[in-house]
């Protein structure tokens, strides 16, 4: 029982890795003397052609963090994963706040 709340915990800081690398991504290319659009375009040129879409590629980052906060939800009660399990819950939570307002 202890590896698979172990490989849940993984699995959560993975998913919740990727979104903050993309996020990262977002920042990394933002520049100010640039127009938004130009910017924005960018960003979306690393992605497929099919998720090309600003609000698809957000709200598919909000079920990814929405799946990590759950993975964390789960392993919560493991004695050596309690603090640091709501720790990232909370900045999983923190993040989806942050990505609905931008959806706004």
């Amino acid at each position: 029982m202890k590896k698979y709340r172990y490989f849940i915990f993984i699995v959560g800081v993975l998913l919740t890795a990727v979104v903050c690398m993309d996020i990262y991504w977002w920042i990394a290319n933002f520049d100010s003397s640039k127009p938004f659009e130009e910017v924005k375009e960018i960003y979306l040129s690393r992605f497929p052609r099919a998720l090309r879409n600003a609000v698809l590629t957000t709200l598919i980052e909000i079920a990814i963090l929405s799946l990590a906060a759950f993975c964390f939800l789960k392993t919560k009660n493991y004695k050596n994963l309690k603090i640091l399990s709501w720790v990232l819950f909370g900045f999983d939570a923190l993040i989806i706040c942050w990505l609905l307002f931008t959806l706004m």
